[in-house]
């Protein structure tokens, strides 16, 4: 191993940027340095401290209609991929949304096409959203349905 500040190693380092200002003075209590090493290195005590736990961008803001999106986005012929990526979710999380509303054999049935382009996805999703009330009274076919039938798509 490398030693980076005395008989410090970068593992060592990294280790006080995780502890509190105490435990970091008692952690270097064995190791050999100079009293101008010690007070840079204790200088990185807690740098790494969180006072709260991180929020995933799926956690921090709640949104009622997502899960209806999901289905109806996937009907319309979107990959779970897709409706993942602008969300920063993962695919498998879209499909476990889809699946608890709409059963594989039935989403099979209704699908109204195999595949979409991405820019065609983003106009439905805005056209999504911006009749969200009275598409969610919808059922779900119907609302794919009337997206397909509603929107204007640039197909240049």
């Amino acid at each position: 191993m490398k030693h980076i500040i005395g008989n410090m190693t970068m593992d060592d380092l990294s280790a006080i940027r995780r502890m509190t200002k105490p435990d970091a003075e008692r952690f270097l209590r064995k190791f050999a340095l100079s009293d101008d090493e010690r007070e840079s290195v204790s200088a990185l005590a807690g740098k790494d401290l969180t006072t709260k736990a991180p929020i995933s961008p799926a956690q921090a803001h709640y949104d009622p209609y997502r899960r209806v999106w999901f289905a109806v986005g996937h009907l319309l012929g979107a990959s779970f991929s897709q409706l993942a990526y602008p969300f920063g979710i993962r695919r498998q999380t879209v499909m476990a949304s889809v699946n608890s509303i709409l059963p594989v054999e039935t989403r099979k049935v209704l699908r109204l096409a195999s595949k979409l382009s991405l820019e065609s996805l983003s106009t439905y999703q805005r056209k999504f959203y911006e009749n969200r009330e009275v598409l969610s009274e919808m059922d779900l076919s119907e609302a794919a349905q009337w997206l397909l039938e509603h929107t204007e798509l640039d197909n240049d």
